[in-house]
């Protein structure tokens, strides 16, 4: 996920009134937007990828998979994509 620096803090009546440039803008432009009733943080509005990461880490089977995989990286045993590709065909 992209860093917290295209968060964007709103007030859920203006994001209500602007909800279709508000998701447009999650979407091309890949912010984020922290929605706040009275100054409370109450919801998120965020693009599809960054939903897709955060579905993919809130779980912690994926999560642990992830890891795993990357350790594995680090260490290089992991090989290259024709030799998977050639053992499929």
């Amino acid at each position: 996920m992209r860093n917290a620096t295209h968060l964007r803090s709103m007030p859920l009546t203006k994001a209500r009134v602007n909800l279709g440039s508000v998701v447009k803008q999650a979407y091309l432009q890949k912010k984020s937007f922290l929605l706040e009733k009275g100054g409370i943080p109450v919801a998120g509005i965020l693009g599809i990828e960054d939903f897709e990461d955060w579905l993919e880490l809130s779980n912690p089977s994926m999560r642990d998979d992830i890891q795993k995989g990357y350790r594995e990286y680090k260490k290089k045993k992991t090989k290259p994509l024709k030799s998977l590709l050639a053992k499929l065909a």
